[in-house]
């Protein structure tokens, strides 16, 4: 009697320990999620970014209208008037530089914003991370199961005196 007592508190046990192993996996899945979501939160964001970027790409005169390229204008402007070359070659060739770095500097926000060039390496990780807890819980989940087949195996073995060989045992 206590051999039977023994061997369905065991499997008692193992159903118990795969009902938390399954909450665990859920867990983790959950986890990973909010590990991903947290390692970009300008995510909500981007599509805007995306948008301003390919309209600069598509209109690139449309810098003119930004406040980056005003400033950059105004200071070229200012230095060249310090250096008394306003309205000369030299001045040109500043706002031309001014516009270039302009584009350039609105072209690389935009491309971080739009999450082009930022974002994806902790995300990655994060997802990395979580898919790992999760393989984890469930290879976990898994054994426990198992341990829950040879303790009903084990119990039978008690019930009926005889060996049981579970399904594709030898």
């Amino acid at each position: 009697m206590a051999a039977i007592t023994t061997a369905a508190i065991g499997a008692g046990t193992a159903i118990y320990s795969a009902q938390q192993s399954s909450k665990n996996a859920k867990k983790a899945q959950k986890q990973n999620q909010q590990a991903i979501d947290a390692a970009d939160p300008y995510a909500p964001y981007r599509d805007d970014a995306a948008k301003r970027l390919n309209a600069l790409i598509a209109d690139p005169s449309s810098i003119t209208e930004t406040a980056t390229y005003k400033a950059r204008q105004k200071a070229a402007e200012r230095t060249m008037a310090s250096q008394g070359y306003s309205g000369s070659g030299n001045a040109i060739l500043a706002a031309t530089d001014a516009a270039a770095a302009s584009y350039q500097q609105e072209f690389s926000n935009l491309a971080a914003l739009a999450g082009a060039t930022e974002g994806l390496g902790n995300a990655t990780s994060a997802y990395s991370a979580g898919q790992g807890a999760i393989s984890n819980a469930n290879d976990n989940n898994l054994s426990a199961w198992a341990g829950v087949g040879n303790n009903l195996v084990n119990l039978a073995n008690t019930v009926f005196n005889k060996p049981v060989t579970p399904a594709g045992g030898k």
